[in-house]
């Protein structure tokens, strides 16, 4: 925490939980038996993964984290890359690829970064690159997909945005035509962007 947050004083001491890239904060449990911890979130607001719990750091905060559900906290407006369950990489289905968002107020900026997963060729560049932004309003959520840098073509034939915490929407614009969501159970809204390459720009009306 304190290599991405040097201004805030009480990172130095938070030496039991960590961030994984920068826009998971893992606080793992490490004793048997027990279910709660105390968790720091530094600047920003979070959202619990699992419940959706939305915090405002900085803030310290009791996270319930049974067996199997650890202190995971999201990063608001940052997308995080979910797949299929794979043990290997060489077994790793193409599709899909989910980005995940927790929506707020405000604005974030992520990175994608993907490559074949074995060998060395990311070292002669080849890999993809590509800048995802996220702005939430009022009235509006607008998700931008940068250009794809770099010479690795992911072998894929879907990418989908799913939204946490958006349970209803006027409507939902990809690059400028209607595309029709899907609504999870759970407050989750999904949009496929189908084979998409280029920039790509998705506009969700509320």
């Amino acid at each position: 925490l304190l290599f991405e947050y040097p201004e805030d004083e009480t990172t130095y001491a938070a030496d039991d939980e960590f961030l994984l890239g920068d826009a998971l904060l893992v606080a793992p449990i490490t004793r048997p038996g027990i279910e709660h911890r105390h968790v720091y979130l530094p600047r920003g607001t979070w959202f619990h993964y699992y419940s959706g719990e939305r915090f405002e750091g900085p803030s310290h905060v009791l996270a319930h984290a049974p067996l199997g559900e650890p202190a995971l906290y999201v990063k608001a407006n940052t997308a995080i890359p979910m797949g299929p369950d794979a043990a290997h990489t060489g077994e790793r289905p193409a599709d899909p690829l989910t980005l995940l968002l927790y929506p707020a107020r405000g604005k974030g900026e992520s990175t994608l970064y993907e490559d074949a997963g074995n060998g060395f060729g990311y070292e002669r560049g080849e890999y993809a690159r590509r800048k995802v932004f996220c702005e939430t309003q009022d009235d509006r959520i607008t998700i931008r997909l940068g250009e794809r840098e770099g010479s690795f073509v992911p072998e894929r034939g879907e990418i989908r945005l799913e939204l946490r915490g958006v349970t209803t929407a006027q409507s939902v614009l990809v690059d400028g035509e209607e595309r029709r969501p899907e609504h999870g159970e759970v407050g989750t809204l999904t949009v496929s962007l189908g084979e998409e390459a280029g920039p790509t720009t998705v506009e969700v009306i509320l």
